[in-house]
């Protein structure tokens, strides 16, 4: 019968100090390393293309006919059904020295990739407020989010935005310099 490592001498291994492969503890130890393990990961099951099966409780909330539908396929689906990126938005600026009129001034960004549905709220009430400080919670308001995660919108949109116009505030929030 083939032994192979326990988890307690995986961790053995870890705090080890001498440098050598997990392959090459094993093989000292005389044992071998499980290298197909099974996985209940959604993400593992989508990427290696396993058959994915859906529990009871998904399926009664299902119509029988939906129920056919693989996960793959419903995420092939939200892929193509991706809004095409945002390029300008318009807002009314009140000048200082015209009090009455507005005048219309275009945001113009360009983006590398579309943005999800949240990323273009941030996005649009950065725009909003163009040249004012927007702290996180503010933004995590406008989403009805934590305000952790606000900060991977910010990061997404840094990444998909070509300009350089979204900065961080001195007083610790975020500006849309345009």
């Amino acid at each position: 019968m083939v032994q192979y490592l326990t988890k307690e001498e995986v961790r053995q291994w870890r705090s080890s100090l001498e440098k050598i492969t997990l392959e090459e503890f094993a093989r000292r130890l005389g044992k071998e390393i499980e290298e197909n393990k099974r996985t209940h990961d959604i993400v593992d099951m989508l990427v290696n293309n396993e058959a994915i099966s859906t529990t009871d409780e998904i399926k009664a909330s299902l119509k029988p006919d939906e129920t056919k539908t693989t996960a793959k396929e419903a995420k092939t689906e939200k892929l193509q059904a991706a809004p095409a990126p945002t390029v300008t938005a318009t807002e009314p600026k009140v000048e200082p020295t015209v009090a009455a009129s507005s005048v219309a001034v275009a945001v113009s960004v360009t983006f590398s990739k579309a943005l999800t549905e949240r990323e273009q709220r941030v996005f649009d009430y950065l725009a909003q407020k163009k040249g004012e400080s927007v702290k996180a919670q503010e933004l995590a308001q406008v989403l009805d989010i934590p305000r952790d995660y606000i900060y991977k919108y910010i990061r997404n949109l840094r990444k998909k935005i070509q300009e350089d116009v979204l900065v961080n505030s001195d007083e610790g929030g975020f500006i849309l310099n345009v």
